[in-house]
């Protein structure tokens, strides 16, 4: 099959493109116009520079091809006065759904978000069944990726187009970048945390959810969303773990909640007055003191979605880092 994959340089695209190529299928990679795309180097694949809202350049990328992997989003977690992140994540998810619908693709998979559904307990975590996760907290991403499977799977009712959606919880692993989610890994090294936030979350391998995604081509049902997730951990489970890999000193104990949001909040200030984009800010605080935990037995029984380790996860990070001469 020939696939064409949005987003495929970031760090889930890249451990698709690969987990594609893996699999047999003839990738085209859709890359924004201007960048460098150093995690596809050396890769038998067709690379297209495209911008998501370019509908004729979409139709253009898209035509020949069998299957399209949407995975282009932004990840920003100030809170929802972002138009760059509804922009990508809303309406590019629309535009590139109707394309897909225009060109006759046989499956199209959107990249969601774990956190679309409201978060279960470690003794009973959520799992696809669950409803909606109306966001407290007004975060860009969380709020934006709710609303983006909302609309791709609008269109899939509306007008029959082939659409499954997959939705990745917290991802550790190769190909990250600076502010990515595996940068906790290299962060940790430099600086280790003493105290850590009181929540928690499920964790899982990149190259598992794209094996997942890759799976979700052929055996993934239309209509349906399934969490590709691994173990759920606190943040001192979390922490300790990398510390361990890392050889760091491991968090001493977990911070008071109203402690940590004092110190998001403080983190947003000192932000905007040095005229940087707010990274630890309030809203991300309040998430990490709560608790969002989920089930991927959907997808391990439906698509055969691996579940390595964490801890291999955390270390593939790590080497990762090492091998762009950012971690020792």
């Amino acid at each position: 099959m020939k696939v064409a994959v949005t987003g495929a340089d970031g760090q889930l695209g890249s451990n698709t493109v690969r987990a594609l190529l893996n699999a047999g299928h003839d990738v085209r990679c859709l890359v924004e116009p201007g960048r460098d795309t150093p995690t596809l180097a050396d890769l038998d694949i067709e690379i297209r520079f495209c911008d998501i809202m370019d509908t004729d350049g979409l139709e253009d990328a898209f035509s020949g091809c069998s299957g399209v992997v949407n995975a282009a989003g932004q990840a920003r977690y100030w809170p929802r006065i972002s138009t760059a992140v509804d922009r990508v994540n809303i309406e590019g998810a629309g535009n590139a759904a109707m394309t897909a619908l225009k060109t006759g693709v046989e499956r199209f998979i959107h990249i969601g978000s774990a956190g679309s559904f409201k978060p279960g307990t470690k003794e009973n975590p959520a799992d696809e069944t669950s409803s909606l996760n109306i966001s407290r907290f007004r975060v860009s991403y969380v709020d934006s990726k709710r609303e983006s499977m909302n609309v791709v799977l609008d269109i899939q009712r509306r007008h029959q187009l082939p659409a499954i959606i997959v939705n990745p919880t917290f991802i550790f692993g190769a190909y990250c970048g600076a502010s990515g989610s595996s940068s906790v890994v290299y962060k940790e090294q430099k600086k280790p945390f003493m105290k850590v936030p009181p929540g928690g979350r499920n964790f899982v391998h990149a190259r598992d959810v794209a094996a997942g995604i890759s799976a979700a081509l052929e055996k993934g049902r239309i209509g349906e969303a399934y969490i590709l997730g691994n173990e759920n951990l606190t943040y001192m489970e979390l922490f300790t773990m990398i510390a361990e890999v890392t050889g760091v000193e491991p968090p001493r104990g977990i911070a008071p909640a109203p402690l940590v949001k004092a110190a998001g909040h403080l983190a947003t200030i000192a932000d905007l007055i040095k005229g940087n984009r707010p990274s630890f800010t309030y809203a991300v605080a309040r998430l990490t003191c709560d608790d969002y935990y989920y089930s991927p037995a959907k997808a391990v029984k439906e698509l055969g979605l691996p579940q390595t380790p964490i801890r291999q996860a955390v270390f593939d990070s790590l080497e990762w880092y090492r091998s762009i001469g950012w971690a020792v």
